[in-house]
């Protein structure tokens, strides 16, 4: 089985048209009828029939597809990265964060020590939860910082930080001059509007919060960029909430942070890896520094 047959049988499970699969490899139709039934003589079995129209897997068929399907991702992933190391003679690092993650961590000092690493071209993609654990079984990130950890037995996973989610409130709101922090109101928090970052772990950290508190709180925006949720916050429209962790002196300009009324409310952060990553060093090293930076945060 060689990897045209591999890529034939994941088109013919995605177009379920021969024609269509001819045109996708640009060869002609009766090369992609030749390869189906040199496929069923290697296999001894019939991983084709026609339907409808329509040529479909049978059991035999979605069972190879399911690992051809993996066979195919991975080769196009490792396509992608020779040809990066061929155009700029750097091997390509790519990491996934949560908005979250990429205003907590990768900044500053982050940015720094990973400059150093100059055999490498890095690469930053942002996304939600979900999507990001998704692209690591894929081969599509090499390292993930969320607010999750992974539930996949071949991955690493790592607790980086763990810190109380704060309300931020505009510097002159009449809440942001109380010297005394615990005598606010979680009641009156919930009668005032808040515009709060889209990230499910930081809601769920804010629903057990809510439910400690029996209260609700009046969310009239979400967003996925932090910077719309500061800008909304300063301009005194809004109140928010976020982990303690993504505060910094930079970016709370006109913006007070107080803890949050009641028990404190943990938001967790977690780096995850594939115990066979295709640079083990450098993924350990990408973690080392981003641990070191999780440190700084919780100063």
């Amino acid at each position: 089985m060689n990897l045209l047959k591999i890529r034939l049988i994941v088109l013919i499970e995605r177009f379920k048209k021969v024609t269509a699969v001819a045109d996708e490899l640009g060869v002609k139709q009766p090369t992609i009828s030749f390869h189906m039934r040199k496929m069923e003589e290697e296999w001894g079995t019939t991983l084709f029939e026609l339907k409808t129209g329509k040529v479909l897997l049978t059991e035999a068929g979605r069972l190879l597809h399911h690992y051809a399907e993996q066979i195919d991702r991975l080769y196009t992933e490792a396509e992608l990265r020779m040809l990066e190391l061929q155009k700029n003679g750097l091997r390509k690092f790519v990491m996934g964060c949560t908005e979250t993650a990429n205003t907590a961590f990768l900044r500053g000092a982050w940015f720094a020590s990973a400059s150093e690493v100059a055999d490498i071209q890095l690469s930053l993609v942002t996304g939600d939860n979900d999507r990001l654990h998704d692209l690591l079984p894929e081969g599509c990130v090499d390292l993930i910082v969320t607010g999750k950890p992974t539930s996949l037995p071949a991955c690493n996973n790592l607790l980086l930080t763990e810190d109380p989610l704060m309300l931020l409130l505009p510097a002159k709101h009449p809440l942001a001059g109380s010297m005394n922090f615990t005598s606010i109101s979680a009641y009156r928090l919930a009668q005032l509007p808040f515009i709060l970052l889209e990230d499910s772990s930081l809601r769920e950290a804010l629903n057990a919060w809510e439910a400690a508190e029996r209260i609700t709180l009046s969310v009239r925006w979400t967003t996925d960029r932090i910077e719309q949720v500061l800008g909304a916050v300063e301009a005194g429209t809004y109140l928010s909430v976020i982990p303690s962790c993504c505060i910094n002196g930079e970016l709370l300009n006109g913006i007070a942070a107080i803890p949050l009324p009641g028990p404190p409310a943990l938001y967790r952060m977690y780096a995850a890896w594939p115990h066979t990553s295709w640079d083990p060093q450098l993924a350990a090293r990408m973690v080392s520094m981003i641990q070191e930076q999780a440190g700084k945060s919780t100063r």
